[in-house]
């Protein structure tokens, strides 16, 4: 199993318990991921729930980078940094779905790193099915 590049709205809906959002499929293969030490989270998906959390479109108790540091304190997830690499490849991603430079980074992230990106963006989704990166589909 490759381990797994959680964007960041899955990563809110699992933290905060929200399980209905993904399927009972994609639950286990979370679970069985962060089981392994493969939960992997992006840089920009903290800084997006940052950026979030300030235009108050969610709520991060008591705050979002307290509640970054205790989801990312949880024992089999680590935190990708934003490397040159990464940074470059999202400048230059074949057949780009997406000028949103975050999915673009996320995009780059998982094919930098070889890693599964899951999410329910529909155009992440579609540009997966091209074959440009291994994508889980939540399947809400």
């Amino acid at each position: 199993m490759s381990p797994l590049l959680i964007d960041t709205h899955v990563w809110w809906w699992w933290e905060n318990g929200m399980p209905g959002e993904l399927s009972a499929a994609v639950r286990r293969h979370i679970e069985a991921a962060e089981r392994g030490s493969l939960i992997r989270i992006s840089a920009m998906s903290a800084w997006e729930i940052g950026m979030l959390n300030s235009k108050r479109r969610i709520v991060a108790l008591p705050d979002a980078l307290t509640w970054i540091r205790r989801s990312l304190g949880t024992p089999g997830r680590a935190l990708v940094p934003l490397t040159p690499e990464i940074a470059v490849l999202s400048s230059h991603l074949p057949d780009a779905p997406v000028g949103d430079p975050i999915d673009r980074i996320l995009l780059a992230t998982a094919r930098v790193e070889n890693m599964t990106l899951v999410t329910a963006d529909r155009k992440l989704i579609d540009y997966g099915r091209k074959h440009y990166l291994k994508v889980l589909p939540v399947q809400r």
